[in-house]
């Protein structure tokens, strides 16, 4: 047999904590995971689930530890990580195929950026304290991304496909960060003490604000999804009318040149006041267009300018209104790379 990853470990005051890779081998992953099982007592059921991956995000509590499949989510990641994770009386197991190389070199160092604890749980505080600030990170960049989608909606012709993109990234954190926030719910077994149980209050409270945020980015999605067919719309009536507006003008001059071009017996318009008439009204037309549009812009212009008078009334009324809800100034990397995607 090749040779196998090795698990990083650290002992605690009361408990044990194991990192384990599993190998791109089925054969090394099972025969890694036997191993794991047989020293831990792992259900099979566990060892199944931790080496057929795609599992649902989902909280199973054993006899004698409690099984969690949590996705890591992180703005600088292309896809969320599967890791599992496993919670014993005297032992802390994560379980993953892969590291997020990207952010660190193991997840000891990104669930444990401040020094792990040597008690079980105090470790298990700052473990998921970690993984909600990341997950919220993620959760707020997607919110930015959006609020660039709706300023340029309307605007600028934009990709569908990547609003259809954001809209999938919104279902995919539902579906995978959402069923897990009862984890906290089966945490209630350890004896916490009162610090601990207010730091697990605490991460409660962010990860109940994360799904509510994940649930209104649903609906913002979806919402953004119909303004974009009602100003494709919009940016279509708006050219049908400027090729309107070219007919209007070019349609008198083809009706003239139509009835002095024909082949008659006799020149058509003999009577001179009816010829004058029709020439008048052929000439008139592409003009009084012409100032119709002027007179619209001149019309239009007033009226922007009362607009800008009434929202500042109302503005010194409802000095909330002038409140802007985006956080460029804490995601301007990601500015940077959607423009450019943009650019590609």
């Amino acid at each position: 047999m090749s040779e196998i990853i090795l698990t990083k470990k650290f002992q605690g005051r009361n408990y044990t904590y194991e990192e384990l890779i599993l190998s791109k081998n089925p054969e090394e992953a099972h025969f890694q995971m036997q191993n794991l099982a047989g020293k831990f007592k792992l259900h099979h059921l566990t060892v199944e689930d931790c080496l057929h991956r795609n599992q649902r995000a989902k909280v199973e509590s054993f006899s004698h530890y409690q099984f969690i499949v949590w996705y890591y989510f992180h703005p600088y990641l292309s896809a969320p990580i599967e890791l599992h994770i496993v919670i014993g009386n005297d032992f802390l197991l994560l379980i993953a195929n892969e590291v997020p190389t990207q952010i660190f070199a193991s997840w000891k160092m990104v669930c444990f950026q401040k020094g792990q604890s040597i008690i079980l749980n105090d470790a298990i505080c700052q473990l998921f304290n970690s993984l909600v600030d990341h997950i919220e990170l993620y959760v707020q960049a997607l919110k930015h991304i959006l609020q660039l989608l709706e300023k340029k909606i309307i605007s600028k012709q934009i990709n569908p496909k990547n609003m259809l993109r954001i809209k999938f990234l919104v279902l995919e954190a539902e579906q995978t960060i959402c069923p897990v926030a009862s984890v906290f719910h089966h945490l209630e077994k350890h004896e916490f003490n009162v610090e601990q149980k207010f730091q697990i209050r605490n991460i409660e409270d962010h990860s109940t604000k994360v799904v509510q945020n994940i649930n209104y980015l649903r609906l913002q999605a979806i919402a953004l999804m119909d303004v974009y067919y009602g100003s494709s719309g919009a940016r279509f009536n708006q050219e049908m009318r400027k090729l309107t507006l070219i007919n209007a003008f070019m349609l008198p001059m083809s009706v003239l040149t139509g009835v002095f071009g024909m082949n008659f017996t006799s020149m058509p318009f003999q009577d001179f006041w009816f010829m004058i008439f029709g020439l008048i009204l052929i000439f008139a037309t592409p003009l009084l267009i012409l100032l119709f549009i002027v007179y619209n812009k001149y019309h239009k212009e007033k009226i922007i300018k009362k607009r800008k008078l009434y929202d500042k009334k109302i503005q010194q009324h409802y000095p909330f209104l002038t409140r802007k809800f985006e956080n460029s100034k804490h995601f301007h990397v990601f500015d940077e790379s959607l423009k450019e995607d943009e650019v590609k």
